[in-house]
C-alpha cells in the first residue's frame, strides 16, 4: 500500500471513530460522583492505585483517622502513589513490612466498617473449627468476620487461638506475608473488658502553638498569595517541605477547611476556595 492510500485509510478510521463517539447518546456518559459512598466503594476497587481520589471523601477520611498510627501512615502513603521502596523509607521499615501495614490497614477498615465488604458468608458452609471459633466471639465481631474473605477470616481466627504466623501460613497454604499482614489485626478479636476508650483524633480546637496550628498559619499566608481555584501542594510534598507527619498536614488542612480558605478538588486534592469573599480572611 502506497503512502497516499495509507494516509487515506488512517483518515477514514479516525473519522469513523470520532463519528461513533459523538453519535453516542448523551445519557450513556456521565460524570462519576466520587463523594457518593456506594459509587466510590464500587469503582475504587478497580483502580490500579486503590482509591481513585488523591484526598479521601469525608466519610472515608473519618474511617482512616481511626486506624493505628503505622497502618494509617502506610495507607495514606499508598494512596499518595508512592513506590513501595519510598513508602518503606518514610516508614523506616522494609518494603515487605510496608506492604503488610497497608494490607492490615485495609483489613481493619473492613472489620470496623462492614459496608466496605461483600455479603456475609453462610455459617453452615464453614468448616467445623471455624464455626466453633466464631461461636466464642460476640455477635458484632462474628458478623464482621463473616463478611471478610475466607483467608483473612481464617488467619484471624487461628491467630486468636495462639498459632504463629508460620503455622498459619502452612496450615492455610497462604504466603507468610499475607498471614503476617492479617495477623496484625487480631487485637480486634480480643475481649474489650477493661479496655480504655480512646477518643477519636480531634481536628478541631488545638493549642495555639501546636504543630498543626503553626503549619496552618504558614499555609494561610501561602493561600493568601494564590489564585482562587489554584491547586495546593499534595500531602507528601508538604511533609517533605516542612518535616511534619501525615496527621499534622491533615489537621492543618482541616483548620483551613473550617475557615473556608480551601476546598476539596476531587482527583487533585485541595485547591484555594473559589469563593473570593472567604479569601479576605487570609489576607
Amino acid at each position: 500500500m502506497d503512502d497516499d492510500a495509507t494516509r487515506g485509510l488512517l483518515f477514514f478510521m479516525v473519522r469513523q471513530a470520532i463519528n461513533t463517539h459523538f453519535s453516542l447518546s448523551p445519557n450513556s456518559e456521565r460524570i462519576i460522583d466520587w463523594t457518593d459512598t456506594l459509587t466510590c466503594n464500587f469503582y475504587c476497587q478497580f483502580a490500579q492505585s486503590g482509591c481513585a481520589l488523591v484526598e479521601l471523601p469525608g466519610y472515608l477520611a473519618d474511617m482512616v483517622a481511626g486506624l493505628p498510627d503505622m497502618e494509617r501512615e502506610a495507607l495514606l502513603l499508598k494512596l499518595d502513589g508512592l513506590h513501595p521502596s519510598l513508602m518503606a523509607e518514610h516508614l523506616q521499615c522494609s518494603d515487605a513490612t510496608a506492604a503488610r501495614l497497608v494490607d492490615a490497614a485495609v483489613l481493619l477498615l473492613k472489620l470496623d466498617n462492614p459496608s466496605l465488604c461483600g455479603p456475609a458468608a453462610m455459617v453452615g458452609d464453614l468448616d467445623e473449627w471455624e464455626r466453633l471459633a466464631l461461636a466464642e466471639l460476640s455477635e458484632v465481631k462474628r458478623e464482621a468476620l463473616l463478611r471478610l474473605d475466607a483467608d483473612s477470616r481464617r488467619i484471624l481466627l487461628l491467630k486468636a487461638q495462639g498459632l504463629t504466623v508460620s503455622e498459619i501460613a502452612k496450615r492455610l497454604g497462604v504466603t507468610w506475608d499475607k498471614a503476617a499482614g492479617a495477623a496484625r489485626c487480631v487485637s480486634v478479636l480480643r475481649p474489650s473488658k477493661g479496655k480504655k476508650t480512646v477518643a477519636p483524633r480531634k481536628t478541631g480546637v488545638r493549642r495555639k502553638e501546636s504543630k498543626a496550628s503553626r503549619l496552618a498559619e504558614t499555609l494561610r499566608y501561602e493561600v493568601a498569595r494564590m489564585q482562587p481555584g489554584e491547586r495546593l501542594p499534595r500531602r507528601i510534598e508538604l511533609k517533605a517541605r516542612y518535616g511534619v507527619s501525615t496527621s499534622t498536614v491533615d489537621d492543618a488542612w482541616a483548620i483551613l477547611r473550617r475557615e473556608g480558605l480551601i476546598e476539596s478538588n476531587g482527583f487533585q486534592g485541595y485547591r484555594v476556595t473559589t469563593d473570593v469573599s472567604r479569601l479576605a480572611v487570609a489576607a
